[in-house]
């Protein structure tokens, strides 16, 4: 009579457990899953902290500059014009009592140029003779200004490429394809600058 011993290894009905490759492999896939997931909300936080601080920036740079505005406005009666040549030329007599002709130079500012040349004191290069009444309002970075079109004035920009206008009397920030970014009538731009 043969006699049969139960292998320590095999189960209660007498089979042998065999080591499969697979084994412990969910345990790694559910570490591998939490840690994609970990992964993908701390991108997702991230991104949404670095959109909330460049709103902040966009913002608060708006606000800065519309108080140059006022402050413009103060002191020469009006606020800047327009990139108009009409609007431009009663600015020009009303500010240094130019009755002439509009320099050629300075028709071809444009909406893009308007706020950087005048609130950064742009008019002394047109108009050195009358450096008493030209007044820095808002001190531009030159490090964030271009000159897209080669006309000799500056466009200022944003971090984000964006572009700083003056229209309608109001600052706004404008995308490359002049679409408003930002402006002071966002209904919560004080939450996002205060």
């Amino acid at each position: 009579m043969k006699n049969y011993s139960i292998d320590e290894s095999s189960n209660q009905h007498g089979r042998q457990e065999i080591d499969s490759p697979r084994k412990g492999f969910g345990c790694w896939w559910l570490v591998a899953l939490a840690s994609a997931l970990l992964i993908a909300f701390i991108v997702f936080v991230g991104r949404n902290t670095l959109l909330r601080a460049r709103e902040f920036a966009q913002a608060n740079e708006l606000l800065q500059i519309e108080t140059a505005v006022a402050n413009y406005k103060i002191h020469h009666g009006s606020a800047p014009p327009s990139c108009d040549a009409e609007d431009v030329a009663t600015h020009l007599e009303s500010l240094f009592g130019i009755t002439k002709e509009m320099p050629p130079e300075i028709q071809s500012l444009d909406e893009a140029e308007t706020l950087a040349f005048w609130l950064s004191g742009g008019c002394r290069r047109i108009f050195p003779e009358n450096l008493a009444d030209v007044e820095v309002f808002y001190d531009i970075d030159d490090a964030r200004t271009t000159d897209r079109d080669g006309d000799g004035f500056l466009e200022y920009n944003d971090d984000w490429g964006n572009t700083y206008i003056f229209r309608n009397g109001k600052p706004l920030i404008i995308d490359a394809d002049g679409e408003t970014v930002r402006s002071l009538d966002d209904p919560d731009l004080s939450r996002k600058a205060g």
